[in-house]
């Protein structure tokens, strides 16, 4: 193997079993605190996370991704990042903390006054961590970067629990929320030797300015498309509603944090040191899009096909009205699983500017459709025309990447086809027979004989139609466990 899949390869199975971990015991906490708290408290640091959300990916996605993609990066460029980040999360505190009122003002809710004030904390937090986490990137070295992720999951959820249990309420969550990034800051500081030195150059920002500005742009379109959502829900709809649907949201991003996003970041390091070589990224874009599509297109499937019974069981009754947000979300999940990957593809290439202008017009029409749906349909509008958005603006999406890459449509729908094929029959026959042949009244039951009628269906089909990226992905897998056992 390679010196670059090989690394790769590490890199996406660190960055799996990370992610694994950490989406499945927040799935875990997240259960426990809905059984007990109420969706309004959900509801109401879901107002507040609207604004200090894309701290993580503001300052991650500027000058963090600049360090990366920077061939020859000296010292003085890490350091200046460090301190200019710092500088901009204080400054992001401070304005948060002064303004809190008017965000109560605005969703008429009291109490995100005080929430708002405590979570602008989460600005400094990340501003701290991002030249650590970015060098460990840039060294490829995901191994580290699981180790503190899931400690830091591990304390901050165990926490959250605990105080949830001794009556803090929504205050349970917030400290869930600060001491996550808290801990990760901490972490990456211990288990990195890199430590900033008081240097701050201009010419060393200005250098990066242009790749990091329209990233930065280009994330802050994308973040706001993907969250007008809430922030329309706990204006017009209220608490409730957006606790629902942020449960239901999380539900459908389970297949694109534990794939697509951890795919993602492993291959724009990756994809950076051969950005040179047309011909061998298109071969690699193609294969990763098959196997993010091969793996989750079932997963989504059986989440639209058992959203009562995951409902039921992860929740409990309180919060069943949920069951169809969860079912049209699913939609979604597959097509931003897909659009993904194209931003590793435009950062390696050295194009930002062109995905920020693109973006531009993405999340106009994104915005277009959500405030539409929200008018025309309330909740469920809202969401109908999100999934439809994410749906429509994926094939412009691939027709720009692939004009990168010497890619087209047809080229990936010819090599999808058998797997969408499997898909649609994966659905059909676990629909059919669940309808006509046998239902099980127990919720678990029900929930593991869809899961193992829908993967038997779909697995059969892929070895009817001889799909090659799925041998390679078991290739890839047993390689890995003989590794460990030598």
């Amino acid at each position: 193997m390679s010196n670059f899949k090989q690394q790769t390869v590490s890199g996406i199975k660190w960055g799996m079993l990370n992610n694994l971990f950490v989406q499945f015991f927040n799935m875990g906490v997240s259960v426990v605190l809905a059984r007990l708290l109420l969706p309004e408290h959900f509801g109401a640091v879901g107002m507040v996370m609207v604004l200090t959300g894309f701290a993580t990916v503001f300052f991650e996605m500027g000058f963090g991704h600049a360090l990366i993609q920077k061939e020859a990066l000296q010292p003085e460029d890490s350091a200046t990042v460090f301190w200019f980040n710092l500088f901009m999360g204080i400054l992001l505190f401070g304005v948060l903390f002064f303004s809190a009122p008017f965000v109560a003002s605005f969703y008429e809710t009291p109490i995100v006054a005080s929430l708002a004030r405590v979570l602008a904390l989460l600005f400094i937090f990340n501003a701290l961590n991002v030249v650590q986490l970015s060098l460990l990137k840039k060294a490829l070295n995901f191994k580290k970067i699981a180790f503190v992720n899931v400690l830091a999951t591990f304390i901050s959820g165990i926490t959250g629990i605990v105080l949830a249990l001794y009556g803090f309420k929504v205050w349970a969550i917030v400290a869930q929320l600060l001491s996550l990034s808290g801990l990760k800051t901490l972490l990456y500081f211990i288990y990195n030797d890199w430590r900033p030195s008081f240097i701050f150059k201009w010419q060393a920002l200005k250098s990066m300015l242009g790749f990091s500005a329209s990233i930065a742009g280009d994330t802050m379109l994308t973040y706001w498309a993907r969250n007008l959502d809430n922030l329309l829900i706990g204006k017009f709809i209220g608490g409730d509603a957006l606790g629902l649907y942020t449960k239901a949201y999380s539900i459908m991003m389970l297949p694109i944090k534990n794939i697509s996003q951890v795919i993602n970041s492993v291959l724009f390091p990756s994809f950076s040191s051969i950005k040179q070589d047309l011909t061998k990224l298109k071969t690699v874009h193609l294969r990763i899009l098959s196997a993010i599509l091969l793996v989750v297109l079932p997963i989504c499937c059986i989440i639209w096909l058992s959203a009562y019974e995951l409902v039921y069981i992860l929740f409990g009754n309180n919060w069943l009205d949920m069951v169809p947000l969860v079912q049209i979300l699913t939609f979604l999940g597959i097509s931003q699983s897909m659009l993904k990957i194209n931003g590793a593809l435009y950062l390696a290439l050295g194009k930002a500017q062109l995905a920020l202008k693109l973006s531009f017009y993405f999340q106009l029409v994104t915005f277009s459709l959500i405030i539409l749906g929200l008018w025309l349909g309330g909740l469920y509008g809202l969401v109908i025309a999100y999934a439809f958005a994410s749906i429509l603006i994926f094939f412009p999406s691939f027709y720009f990447i692939g004009k990168q890459i010497q890619l087209t449509l047809l080229e990936f729908l010819k090599k999808a086809a058998p797997i969408l094929i499997s898909g649609c029959v994966m659905v059909i026959v676990t629909w059919l027979i669940d309808h006509y042949v046998i239902q099980f009244n127990q919720v678990v039951v029900s929930l593991l004989f869809k899961s193992s009628v829908a993967s038997l269906s779909y697995v059969v089909m892929l070895m009817l139609f001889k799909v090659s990226i799925f041998y390679e992905l078991i290739a890839i897998v047993r390689s890995q466990i003989k590794r460990k056992k030598k």
